[in-house]
């Protein structure tokens, strides 16, 4: 297969203080290859200081595009339940769209405009002001799951699907823990010692963290890690 250069970039992501690998070039064929600060990758913008501004404000856009369905529906008087379908469909989609890798990541003003999104749209729905005090209740009355929450769940649903994957199981081999002894630890999975806060945000050292909390349940009909053990062969 043949790489076209003209289609190619390059971000660097260097957290030296000196940045000395942003100085390096890259060639494919002979011929250098532009070197970005961002990029746009499977739909997520990602940038060489692997924080998420961009990306938020990107999806705050395009989630602030889509507003006007709620608006042009509410006029056709359809129920609430209808109105919460179109919202989860045209609009809480792209609010979630591949935050297993940036939701836990957020600063408090990213998440801050991701979830205005969403109080103007329920505000769209029932016809009220939605503020941050009638904000979760209002959810719950609606059936709604809030957004940081729906994001956690998310990201326990990947942490699962996960572990029983044939094809990406190498990703929690590392840190299934081994020992032919009975202790409570056995039944946990290795947590990663993270240095930095924003690795320890990231999303595997979030599934480990968030399986171990719910141990019994992470898996359906499996009580340990040890049947885990089993589907990854794991002696």
């Amino acid at each position: 297969m043949k790489i076209n250069h003209q289609k190619c970039s390059c971000l660097v992501v260097d957290p030296s203080r000196d940045k000395q690998f942003r100085q390096v070039k890259f060639k494919i064929n002979d011929i250098e290859i532009p070197i970005v600060k961002k990029c746009k990758l499977l739909g997520t913008q990602i940038t060489n200081n692997v924080k998420w501004e961009e990306n938020v404000n990107y999806t705050v856009k395009k989630a602030n595009s889509k507003m006007f369905i709620l608006r042009r529906l509410k006029l056709f008087k359809l129920s609430e339940t209808q109105l919460i379908n179109v919202y989860k469909s045209y609009i809480r989609s792209l609010l979630e769209y591949s935050s297993v890798v940036w939701g836990k990541s957020l600063t408090v003003k990213q998440n801050s405009l991701l979830t205005s999104i969403e109080k103007r749209s329920i505000s769209i729905i029932t016809g009220k002001y939605i503020s941050r005090k009638n904000y979760t209740k209002t959810c719950k009355k609606l059936n709604l799951e809030t957004l940081v929450d729906h994001r956690d769940k998310l990201l326990n649903t990947f942490g699962k699907k996960l572990s029983l994957s044939e094809r990406f199981t190498s990703w929690l081999k590392p840190y299934i823990i081994k020992s032919e002894r009975s202790r409570r630890s056995t039944d946990k999975l290795r947590e990663i010692t993270c240095k930095r806060v924003r690795y320890e945000k990231s999303t595997i050292p979030s599934i480990l963290k968030n399986l171990n909390k719910d141990i019994e349940y992470k898996i359906p009909n499996m009580k340990s890690l040890q049947e885990i053990r089993e589907i990854l062969n794991i002696n």
